[in-house]
């Protein structure tokens, strides 16, 4: 059975899910559409790629991804990619070089679309979706699509060194309030060595000085820190809501100074 994904800023009180998923419906009765999430933050890229850069992976290979999200690029030119045995259907936003980050998709391609398409408001749907069906059935790619090497580059948010101090930044809040870093637990432990850390948090009002495994290890409404499911540095709080109490948004800054 053949799998599409759906990632969208679209929230679920529109029609736009049941439309897009209806038009591949009608071509390919068989395929499974999955809903990664339809909460992304309005236009933000950086939230949708985080999303699908964690999920992907878990779905068979051959899968479809298409990111409905900021999908009226500056150029005007639509994408798709192969990599890892998965394709990725979007905007040329940067979004492939966010997702990414050091590798090179297998295979880019820019969408042909017509000159004289009067129907631009909807490209998750007359582009998106229509993509996704001729991969669906195999259709040539030269019939539809052109390789491309001159996508749209985005840097992304990457932890930094700077003599004693890790300095992060907070790049997902999730349903919880749990505030998710760009840290990995390599590069903390890389960084750490044998020191003593404190984490600061909202220009050293809240300090953490130690990394827990699970979020029940402190009392309820204390300060807890993890590495989550995806390796990354999370600060959360037991059964409380710490992106509201602490006011942590994204792009915020972490810092993680070490001592002797």
């Amino acid at each position: 059975m053949s799998i599409i994904t759906l990632t969208t800023d679209w929230c679920e009180q529109d029609h736009y899910v049941a439309l897009t998923k209806a038009r591949i419906l009608k071509q390919h009765t068989t395929t499974q559409i999955i809903d990664i999430s339809h909460q992304v933050k309005p236009f933000s890229v950086l939230q949708a790629v985080f999303v699908i850069r964690q999920s992907y992976k878990e779905f068979p290979e051959g899968s479809i991804h298409i990111i409905g999200v900021d999908s009226h690029s500056k150029n005007g030119k639509y994408v798709f990619a192969k990599h890892n045995g998965h394709f990725f259907i979007g905007a040329d936003n940067g979004f492939l070089s966010l997702l990414f980050h050091n590798e090179k998709p297998n295979e880019v391609y820019y969408i042909n679309t017509p000159e004289n398409n009067d129907n631009q408001t909807f490209p998750e749907l007359t582009v998106f979706a229509e993509c996704a069906c001729k991969l669906l059935a195999q259709t040539p790619t030269h019939e539809y699509a052109t390789e491309t090497q001159t996508y749209v580059q985005q840097t992304p948010l990457l932890p930094t060194l700077d003599n004693d101090n890790i300095l992060g930044t907070v790049i997902y809040t999730d349903s919880y309030k749990n505030t998710i870093t760009n840290i990995s637990k390599d590069f903390f432990l890389n960084a750490k060595k044998n020191r003593n850390f404190e984490i600061i948090l909202k220009n050293y009002k809240y300090r953490i000085n130690k990394i827990n495994k699970t979020y029940n290890a402190v009392k309820e409404g204390e300060l807890v820190a993890v590495f989550n499911a995806a390796g990354l540095l999370e600060i959360a709080m037991n059964k409380g809501k710490v992106a509201e109490l602490l006011n942590l948004k994204f792009n915020d800054s972490i810092t993680i100074r070490f001592s002797d």
